[in-house]
């Protein structure tokens, strides 16, 4: 294609029982996408229950230079854990549009949990970028024991017979 701008192309195909099948895309012709960066905050960060952690990112492109608070989105999402690191599944908190940075609350959830900042820019053109950041929270192990030792007791939904520890998130 010779003009910059977005072209929509097609591509159909039939089989040899003259099916079809059509799929489109949208090509953005002369144009290169932007560049996130999350500067706060670090994946040095760790956080606890009611903290509140500032967030802040940076979009550039090639074609509009610095873009504007109209061109960011942000996500929030906590990856909930019960089996582990391995056994993960996401929950979306917060998402924030138009805004270069922000604040945003640590929301109570039970152990193993981690959050994850998504930043994504978007040029004029419509094509954007993605980066993210994983924040791992402030644990702390609580114990449990009662006289007699051997009872059944439940904390958070959580049952163990004492004596016994359970992690939390602080």
């Amino acid at each position: 294609y010779r003009a910059v701008g977005n072209v929509t192309t097609r591509l159909r195909v039939t089989d040899d029982d003259n099916g079809t099948s059509t799929a489109q895309r949208v090509i953005s012709v002369g144009n290169s996408p932007p560049t996130a960066a999350i500067v706060a905050p670090t994946t040095s960060f760790t956080w606890h229950v009611g903290e509140v952690i500032n967030f802040s990112g940076t979009g550039t492109d090639p074609s509009d230079g610095t873009l504007a608070a109209t061109a960011f989105h942000w996500d929030a999402v906590m990856h909930h854990c019960p089996g582990g690191p391995e056994g993960c599944h996401e929950h979306g908190v917060q998402s924030f549009d138009d805004v270069r940075n922000g604040t945003f609350t640590a929301p109570d959830h039970e152990y193993y949990s981690y959050l994850e900042f998504r930043l994504t820019v978007t040029d004029s053109g419509g094509l954007g970028d993605t980066k993210s950041v994983s924040l791992q929270p402030e644990p702390v192990t609580n114990s449990f024991s009662s006289t007699p030792s051997g009872l059944s007791f439940s904390v958070a939904g959580l049952a163990g017979t004492t004596p016994f520890t359970r992690q939390a998130i602080v």
